[in-house]
């Protein structure tokens, strides 16, 4: 019995880690629609790496956090928290679906 619910639950988790893939690559797609570009190093700079228990967006320019929230002389222009907002009910419902 045991056994059965260790494989429930690897299965369980092996579907959260695909719908956690499949939401960050929707959700880099659209931080990059939204990004600014001048040069082209913020688009560039951003990313997404993964491991065997975590998938993160990064975006590596120094420039970024100066861009998504401005500075005192400079007016911010958010392409991070746009793409996160227009992606919450995609995200969840993805989630509602696996669980």
């Amino acid at each position: 019995m045991f056994k059965q619910k260790t494989n429930m639950f690897r299965g369980v988790e092996n579907k959260v880690l695909k719908a956690s893939e499949i939401t960050m690559k929707n959700l880099v797609e659209d931080v990059k629609r939204y990004c600014p570009v001048d040069s082209g190093e913020l688009k560039n700079s951003i990313s997404l790496t993964s491991n065997s228990d975590k998938i993160s967006l990064t975006v590596d320019a120094p420039h970024a956090e100066a861009v998504e929230y401005g500075t005192k002389n400079v007016k911010a222009q958010p392409f991070v928290r746009p793409a996160i907002k227009m992606n919450e009910n995609k995200i969840k419902k993805e989630f509602e679906d696996i669980l």
